[in-house]
């Protein structure tokens, strides 16, 4: 009965974590400070590098200025998964056990593997998206729990909760400076961005408060709805980036993000509360009544202040002309965050290789990529399938979480399906 009660907190915190959080003392984390941008399997493959040559879905949230390439780009749509601590999942049992249909013997292991210090468990991602003639327009939605954990007991690790939503319209334009020797790209992108997020709860904490009142052991959703509070609001961030494109395929890139990034945040110290707020402001029915949400109705508005960032980078696809049919290869070298080097006057080695991602695609016949990458020093690998119209790509990586570079590393895996058009 113990391993089901444990079974049920955790399968019930990892469908409606987005809704759980505390309006008193609600304090901010590191993953609710960048606005937002979808997990890109080729990306994370290359060791985070690509600002010069991303294409299709992700010019919409790494580089706009690339929405100046001719291509067309349609995703019907595009869903990835993340898994993060792998290596420890595997080490703890988790997926024999998933395998095995043991579902009592898979919380443990994963609460196990949540680690020391800053970390992730799960990320989800949904688009949709078409981008072509200079133009982009984006639908998307990404669900992430986040974990910190200052001890070595893993039941009170505390859990973040992340819920992400944004429609984004792009717009890029090419210059011709020097016919076929020189132009340079522009392209901006506007977000209307939805975010909510929470306090830190651990399962320790809330596992004697979500039964049922009689001291039963049967599950009550809705009194777990009552006791847990959800953070949210809108911003509208925008991201503007330039290329110089160079003779043989060489291009250099910057990009602004989130140059206006600030969200006006509401928090709900109600969950039911916030559901019939949200909804009645698209005009739905309310779904809980005023009994069921009860008195407990206390809300607080705050600001969410979300730091621009600079990244440049340099790519280069060599032109190979018929041979490229074959053999493709694309170099990537990015310098992330670059603002954060500035503003601390740290220009040492150590501070450069913490913001250097590089990497590098092979794509082969036109169907299969290959992928290799270093992220501040740390190996990621991938490839892709693509079957024209279905689109398979697959990304091993690791991150630090840590202050420095060995701190505190972490591997993820990424599996991505998409269904569109990529040309």
């Amino acid at each position: 009965m113990k391993k089901k009660i444990v079974l049920l907190i955790m399968l019930v915190v990892l469908v409606i974590s987005p809704l759980m959080a505390d309006v008193e003392g609600f304090e901010p984390f590191d993953g609710n400070r960048v606005s937002f941008r979808p997990t890109s399997a080729r990306i994370e493959g290359m060791g985070g590098a690509g600002l010069a040559i991303v294409k299709g879905n992700d010019t919409l949230f790494y580089n706009p200025a690339n929405l100046a390439y001719k291509g067309l780009s349609i995703n019907l749509p595009s869903v990835s998964l993340t898994v993060h601590n792998l290596s420890h999942m595997v080490r703890n049992g988790v997926f024999d056990s998933l395998l095995a249909g043991d579902m009592e013997d898979v919380i443990g292991p994963m609460v196990n593997s949540v680690g020391y210090g800053r970390g992730e468990i799960i990320t989800t991602d949904i688009s949709t998206s078409i981008t072509g003639g200079g133009l982009g327009f984006g639908l998307h939605v990404q669900q992430q729990l986040h974990t910190q954990n200052s001890g070595m007991n893993a039941l009170n690790a505390k859990y973040f909760a992340e819920l992400n939503i944004a429609a984004v319209f792009g717009l890029g334009v090419r210059i011709q400076a020097i016919p076929d020797y020189l132009s340079v790209d522009v392209g901006a992108t506007a977000k209307l961005a939805y975010k909510a997020y929470t306090k830190g709860f651990s399962i320790s904490t809330i596992a004697g408060d979500i039964f049922e009142p009689d001291g039963g052991d049967e599950f009550d959703p809705m009194e777990l709805l009552n006791i847990m509070t959800i953070a949210s609001g809108v911003g509208f961030p925008i991201d503007i980036g330039v290329n110089v494109n160079l003779p043989f395929g060489m291009k250099v890139s910057a990009v602004a993000r989130d140059v206006i990034g600030t969200y006006k945040m509401t928090a709900y110290e109600n969950s039911l509360d916030w559901v019939n707020d949200s909804l009645d402001i698209i005009g739905v029915d309310k779904p809980f009544s005023d009994s069921e949400v009860g008195s407990n109705t206390a809300r607080v508005e705050f600001p969410l202040e979300i730091k621009p960032k600079f990244d440049v980078g340099f790519g280069y696809v060599p032109r190979l002309g018929k041979l490229g049919k074959v053999l493709q290869p694309s170099i990537a070298l990015d310098l992330v965050d670059i603002g954060d080097m500035i503003e601390a006057s740290d220009y040492s080695q150590h501070a450069f290789l913490t913001h250097l991602n590089v990497g590098a695609e092979l794509r082969v016949a036109s169907t299969l990529d290959l992928r290799f990458g270093m992220n501040a020093g740390y190996m990621s690998v991938g490839m892709g399938l693509d079957l024209f119209v279905i689109r398979l790509d697959a990304a091993y990586y690791w991150r630090e979480y840590g202050n420095n570079i060995g701190d505190n590393p972490k591997d993820a895996f990424t599996l991505r399906f998409n269904i569109g058009y990529d040309r």
